[in-house]
C-alpha cells in the first residue's frame, strides 16, 4: 500500500507542473483547447506503446472486443478536469485550482464511498470524518489568506 500512495503522491506533484507547462502553452499563442489536444495525443501515444509494451499486439484485439459506449466517459471527465485547471492556471496562479480541485475531489470522493460505490469497506469512523473537516478547513484558509493580501 505504501509504494502505491507514494506514486500517487508523486503522480500529484507532477499536476502542477504538467498545467504550468500547459498554461506557458497557452501564453505563447496557442489556444487552451490545441493545448489539451496536444497533450491527450501525447498520453495517449504513450499509453499505447506501454499496452503495447506490457501486453504485446492481443492487446489491442482484446481491447476492440471489449470497447463500450460509456468508455468515453473517463476520457471526457479527464478533459474537463484538465480544462478547468489549465483555465484556472492562466487565472489564478497554480495555488487556487490545486486546492479547490482536490476540495471538489474529497467530495465527490466521500460521496462516492458513503455511497457504498467504490471497494472501501468498513465504517466510516469520527477521525475520518475529523480529516475531512481539516482539509476543508485548510482550504478556507488559503483561500481567505489570498483575500486579505490582494
Amino acid at each position: 500500500m505504501a509504494s502505491t500512495l507514494a506514486w500517487i503522491v508523486a503522480a500529484g506533484a507532477l499536476l502542477p507542473l504538467q498545467n504550468l507547462l500547459l498554461a506557458a502553452m497557452v501564453s505563447r499563442g496557442l489556444s487552451p483547447i490545441t493545448a489539451l489536444a496536444l497533450n491527450s495525443i501525447v498520453g495517449v501515444i504513450l499509453l499505447v506503446a506501454l499496452n503495447l509494451v506490457l501486453y504485446g499486439p492481443t492487446a489491442i484485439a482484446a481491447t476492440a472486443r471489449s470497447l463500450q459506449s460509456w468508455f468515453v466517459l473517463p476520457g471526457v471527465l479527464g478533459t474537463c478536469v484538465v480544462f478547468a485547471v489549465l483555465s484556472g492556471y492562466t487565472r489564478l496562479g497554480a495555488t487556487l485550482p490545486a486546492i479547490f480541485l482536490i476540495v471538489g475531489q474529497l467530495a465527490a470522493s466521500v460521496l462516492l464511498d458513503v455511497g457504498g460505490l467504490t471497494e472501501r469497506r468498513g465504517g466510516f469512523p469520527v477521525s475520518y470524518w475529523a480529516g475531512v473537516v481539516l482539509f476543508v478547513v485548510g482550504a478556507a484558509m488559503v483561500v481567505a489568506s489570498r483575500r486579505t493580501q490582494g
